[in-house]
């Protein structure tokens, strides 16, 4: 939980320093950069830093050669996110001033770091690693947020200079990151039950998840990206100084969930349900509960953090903070679900909310703007919670165990025995 409230304070930090040196426009830009580098990086991982810590934390996987075939699979994901990416970024800024046309180029490193920044951390997750875990995670927005507070003070500083050195702080963490990650491995020892684990598998279970954490707002952003594309950087300049009062739930939330993911995975599956609405319980209270603080206090806020000149964002503020509580929620039922071994809960929940979203979208939209946008947020994100609550708790299969990743069964299940792993051929 301190890492959780650490790496808010820091996130918030660097989006008033950005807000505060570029303007609502500008700012409005970098937001849009962000939303096009953050669903490639999801998207383009395909689930395999997710998979990867599963089996890890399960013990079904050697540490040494998933960390192995993290690095392949990374090397072969990077080329094809650059080139999906410069596509997207050719069509939102093709008609962009020349500034904004450099730093949409810059940013396409931005998803190959973080890609291998994601691979370290779900190694070190699975490791059981929380302590190294925690200074990874943390470390982008802190290192961010530095190099922004002389820009600050100086008074100086542009769009291009800002995207220069949000890239320089991203590419040094995930180095550093990868160099930890690889340290713990070399340490780890295999789990007595470990077993060859082969890509397909990974990728199976990877891809049966990737969905799940491509939540419209969580993952993709698609609602910084419809008001960026559709309407004006200006009002997404708007919309984002709203959004940072909403993280500190996201993250909190995740923060529950990143601990309840191994957690669950580790342990028989008779406690699995127990342990679910335990962790789940505890996010709901911890994000109600900041919520309900920021409701009460960021109509002053966000004009004194951001500037007069973002006052118009608390048009969007009470609503977003709706849609950040069920998001932190959802991020910690998502976790908990796959800790279960239920990977493709978090895709069933999820195309059930895009569904919600493209239904509340062209109604919404049109006569309230980027108002109807936060709406169909908040419609999306609820649907999507009791959906993956459902999914995640409901009884186990006429067989009475739980599945774990795709090619294995977990004997015994919710009768009292030891969970164990044994081999079958994966699903097709």
């Amino acid at each position: 939980m301190a890492t959780a409230l650490l790496g808010q304070a820091v996130v918030a930090a660097s989006g008033i320093l950005a807000a505060r040196i570029l303007g609502v426009e500008d700012r409005g830009i970098l937001a849009l950069l962000v939303t096009v580098a953050l669903p490639c990086t999801l998207l383009g991982s395909l689930g395999g830093p997710t998979a990867i810590g599963y089996y890890v934390s399960s013990g079904i996987g050697d540490p040494a050669a998933m960390w192995q075939m993290g690095k392949r699979l990374l090397a072969r994901q990077v080329v094809a996110v650059a080139a999906v990416q410069a596509v997207a970024l050719i069509v939102l800024f093709h008609d962009q001033r020349s500034e904004a046309q450099i730093a949409a180029v810059l940013s396409i490193v931005i998803p190959s770091a973080t890609m291998a920044q994601l691979y370290a951390m779900s190694m070190l997750q699975g490791l059981l690693e929380f302590r190294a875990f925690n200074l990874v995670r943390v470390a982008p927005p802190v290192s961010y947020a530095a190099v922004l507070v002389p820009l600050f003070v100086i008074g100086g500083g542009d769009l291009l200079l800002v995207t220069i050195l949000w890239v320089i702080t991203v590419v040094v963490v995930a180095i550093a990151s990868f160099r930890v990650a690889a340290g713990r491995v070399m340490r780890a020892s295999p789990s007595p039950h470990a077993r060859a684990v082969s890509q397909r598998e990974v990728l199976a279970f990877g891809g049966k998840g990737l969905l799940g954490t491509a939540n419209p707002s969580d993952g993709l952003q698609l609602d910084q990206v419809v008001i960026g594309a559709f309407l004006s950087p200006v009002q997404l300049g708007f919309y984002v100084s709203a959004v940072a009062f909403t993280n500190l739930a996201r993250f909190i939330g995740q923060s529950i969930g990143m601990v309840a993911f191994p957690a669950i995975a580790s342990r028989p599956a008779s406690e699995h349900r127990r342990l679910v609405l335990q962790y789940v319980g505890l996010g709901a209270l911890a994000c109600g509960s900041v919520t309900l603080a920021l409701e009460l206090s960021v109509d002053t806020l966000l004009p004194l953090l951001f500037g007069e000149e973002f006052r118009p964002g608390l048009r969007f503020v009470h609503v977003l903070l709706l849609a950040g509580l069920l998001a932190g929620v959802r991020r910690t039922v998502a976790e908990a679900a796959r800790g279960r071994g239920r990977a493709g809960a978090g895709s069933v929940a999820e195309v059930i909310s895009w569904i919600s979203l493209l239904i509340a979208l062209p109604i919404l939209v049109p006569t309230s703007g980027a108002l109807g946008v936060a709406w169909s947020m908040v419609i999306a994100s609820a649907v999507s919670v009791v959906v993956l609550l459902y999914l995640a708790l409901r009884p186990t299969t006429a067989l009475g165990h739980d599945h774990g990743p795709p090619g294995e069964v977990a004997a015994g299940g919710e009768s009292g025995a030891t969970l164990t792993l044994q081999p079958r051929p994966p699903a097709t």
